[in-house]
């Protein structure tokens, strides 16, 4: 039995679109399903003819994609559409398609690879006995490789970088926040400035000397740390630089000689709670409010 019907469903980090003879019913004659579809804010994939779905809710336009051999005729019927045929799957960054069914095996062990790590997918392709390595090809047929970064303290002459990082990591939950929330999100240079003053700020640099992740820590009492604004380029998640830039600034908060470490979540950043539950972050039960928005503490011994 389903956990909820699809008006009451809560904001989702990822929907997997399956397809089968069902899919261009839905098409035709189910307008509830396409506009589920069409409000996600999250990665939506399609595995099969799922991906008329796609097209029909209009998540395909002006992008490149494939489905079932079978149904690729049916997909071209959609003129915003670049067809790819003889692929496994095709990625974009928000939205991706596969074929017939293994297919759909791997593009899920792509999006593993993309968004937990490259060792991760390999345990798990290695549990399912799973042969084959097309997950392992990028979009565009050149091999996935761990992205090569460095972690450092920011400076004043990183702010542009850093808000620009802000803004790319948050702009898919602009529409989740309210303004007020979202502006104290994503900062501004003041807010940036007086952030800078009184609390450490790290930064993860790219091989082109991009800033492509950030993070706030500071001390707020003898024994207490408090994390503020982690944010990770979309393109960069599921590299491992979210667990670089926490263990840098637990390291921090560490020489400082705090004995917790906390942070405040919100609904929205789901993902990001899952993240820091699997780094031993347990909710502390004191909730509050910034801008209309709920808040929920978490808190870590260190």
């Amino acid at each position: 039995m389903p956990d909820c019907i699809l008006q009451e469903a809560p904001a989702l980090d990822l929907l997997i679109v399956p397809g089968g003879l069902g899919a261009r019913t839905h098409v035709r004659e189910n307008p509830q399903i396409l506009e589920f579809v069409r409000r996600q804010r999250g990665t939506v994939v399609s595995v099969c003819t799922g991906a008329l779905i796609l097209a029909a809710a209009g998540m395909l336009d002006g992008l490149s994609a494939t489905t079932h051999h079978s149904s690729l005729d049916l997909l071209r019927e959609y003129g915003q559409i670049t067809i790819q045929e003889g692929t496994r799957f095709v990625m974009h960054e928000r939205v991706a398609t596969s074929a017939g069914v293994t297919a759909g095996i791997d593009l899920a062990l792509a999006l593993v690879a993309r968004e937990w790590g490259h060792s991760v997918a390999e345990s798990v392709a290695a549990n399912l006995e799973w042969e084959s390595t097309s997950w392992k090809q990028a979009p565009w047929g050149k091999p996935l490789q761990q992205p090569t970064f460095s972690i450092r303290r920011a400076t004043m002459n990183d702010s542009g970088g850093i808000l620009s990082c802000l803004r790319a990591a948050f702009e898919r939950y602009e529409s989740s926040y309210t303004r007020g929330a979202y502006e104290d999100t994503v900062l501004t240079p003041e807010s940036l400035q007086k952030r800078l003053d009184v609390m450490s700020i790290f930064v993860a640099i790219s091989a082109a000397r991009e800033i492509v992740g950030t993070i706030a820590c500071h001390t707020v009492s003898p024994d207490e740390g408090r994390l503020r604004g982690m944010a990770v380029r979309p393109e960069w998640q599921g590299t491992g630089l979210a667990a670089a830039l926490l263990h840098a600034a637990e390291t921090e908060l560490r020489k400082n000689q705090c004995k917790r470490i906390t942070l405040d979540t919100t609904d929205p950043l789901r993902r990001a709670v899952r993240f820091y539950e699997k780094r031993g972050f347990i909710k502390s039960g004191r909730e509050s409010d910034l801008f209309d928005m709920r808040l929920y503490e978490y808190v870590k011994p260190l």
